[in-house]
């Protein structure tokens, strides 16, 4: 889904940002692990992640680099 698509998508989300979903049926099947769903929209693509373990946020980069640039500095 690109982000002219977001309209459509079953949850609300703002684009080029991580957005957490409260309360999504997808993580029904883990509550007992306290799960986290997050979907991550980028120009072009909608990433949903299902987390069960702590998350929280590293880094937050307003350079306007490119997205994989940002990631590896981070993963670095």
């Amino acid at each position: 889904m690109n982000v002219d698509g977001l309209k459509e998508c079953r949850y609300p989300v703002n684009p080029w940002t991580f957005n957490e979903v409260i309360g999504g049926e997808e993580t029904v099947k883990w509550q007992a692990l306290n799960p986290r769903l997050w979907l991550m929209s980028f120009n072009d693509v909608l990433i949903e992640v299902l987390f069960c373990e702590t998350v929280s946020l590293i880094s937050r980069d307003a350079r306007g680099r490119a997205q994989h640039r940002t990631l590896i500095d981070v993963l670095r």
